[in-house]
């Protein structure tokens, strides 16, 4: 129950900092629990599996969808993930081919560092807020040209 301050007393407030800047809540059917993040050509983004590159789709904290047709279902591979544009240069763990769909081999984070993943949710949501700001300003722009 909440009471007002009597005479001569301060009604005195701090409003707490939250640890993390960004809040996002989101509802999906999605396999992988986490924001999947479509790559642009425009920024080619590459896993390595036995030094090999293969250009991602997309990504997210749980998995990564590559183009290529060469792996077989339950298969592990270790990977190399460069993360652009961040202070860790890269992620490492293994990951476990899950299917395949469209010419694009999907496969999940199985042994991954939880810094690590941790990384790639916040490459993630950094990358769609930029892909969303950019978006917004060409609407901006090609609004003003009427």
């Amino acid at each position: 129950m909440k009471t007002e301050p009597q005479t001569g007393e301060l009604n005195l407030f701090w409003k707490k900092k939250a640890d993390n800047k960004y809040k996002l809540r989101f509802e999906s059917k999605d396999k992988r629990n986490s924001y999947r993040l479509k790559a642009l050509r425009s920024e080619k983004l590459c896993i390595y599996l036995n030094s090999k590159a293969f250009e991602i789709s997309n990504i997210s904290a749980g998995g990564v969808a590559f183009f290529s047709s060469e792996f077989s279902i339950g298969d592990f591979y270790d990977f190399e993930l460069p993360l652009p544009d961040t202070k860790a240069n890269y992620v490492k763990g293994k990951i476990e081919i899950a299917g395949f769909e469209n010419g694009l081999t999907r496969a999940k984070f199985i042994e991954i560092d939880e810094n690590d993943k941790e990384r790639i949710h916040k490459f993630v949501f950094e990358k769609q807020i930029k892909y969303l700001r950019k978006s917004k300003q060409n609407k901006k722009q090609s609004d003003n040209l009427f």
